[in-house]
């Protein structure tokens, strides 16, 4: 299952791979785990629900997190932009508010 046209919500988690935090490996290890998450009826379209993984796409190129399933508007994907696995701006060369797909990425 796959959904087009979903709208990309991402910022920084407080605890992420920025530069302030190179060398801290303690601190990094208290970090939020990264999820792509999405409403309950977001899941749906794409057949996920909670701990499965979800792959975030656009044309240039592609992100897998396992999806955590909230209180969020529909038709929204939630990513954090720069922690471990999931470099939004590198990876998908995309920001807060642009258009991406999502897609079933099977069991985590």
């Amino acid at each position: 299952h796959n959904a087009e046209g979903i709208t990309l919500n991402t910022w920084p988690q407080l605890l992420d791979e920025g530069t302030m935090q190179s060398g801290e490996p303690f601190l990094a290890a208290t970090a939020r785990v990264p999820m792509a998450r999405m409403s309950a009826s977001t899941a749906a379209k794409i057949g996920v629900v909670d701990g499965q993984m979800a792959v975030v796409t656009t044309d240039q190129g592609a992100l897998a997190l396992q999806v955590e399933v909230v209180d969020a508007a529909d038709d929204t994907v939630w990513l954090p932009t720069n922690s471990a696995n999931s470099h939004v701006r590198s990876a998908l060369a995309a920001a807060h508010g642009d258009s991406v797909r999502i897609s079933n990425g099977g069991a985590a």
